[in-house]
């Protein structure tokens, strides 16, 4: 084969996958994730709770549904005192005072609250 003809190829493919890269990271979404809950407990501003919530993402809409709700703290309900609250979903108008000693309570404000975060696909 041509050297001349391998340069070529060569060049085209060097354009192509230029392409490629360039258009890679148009590839976007923007999504509110449970990165902003976070491993403590709000303990201020209490406004009601649910009991049996399987799950954190079912404590935030929870709260999300409720107007008063502005933050949730779901127990796991592991360790003490969470073990009494074993899947409890408390709502909060406010998130003032932070437990870190309950190291099985997950907190965060509604989903509205959550901040979007972009991911390039």
């Amino acid at each position: 084969m041509d050297i001349n003809i391998l340069h070529k190829v060569s060049l085209v493919l060097a354009f192509v996958m230029s392409l490629l890269l360039s258009h890679a990271h148009s590839f976007v979404i923007f999504d509110r994730t449970a990165s902003c809950v976070r491993q403590f407990g709000c303990s201020a501003d209490l406004v009601g709770w649910i009991t049996e919530v399987e799950d954190i993402d079912t404590c935030q809409k929870m709260c999300d549904a409720q107007e008063s709700c502005n933050y949730f703290t779901w127990h796991e309900g592991s360790g003490t005192p969470s073990r009494l609250f074993r899947h409890f979903c408390f709502f909060f108008s406010e998130c003032g005072d932070l437990d870190f000693e309950c190291t099985s309570c997950y907190s965060g404000p509604k989903t509205s609250g959550c901040p979007l975060r972009r991911r390039n696909l």
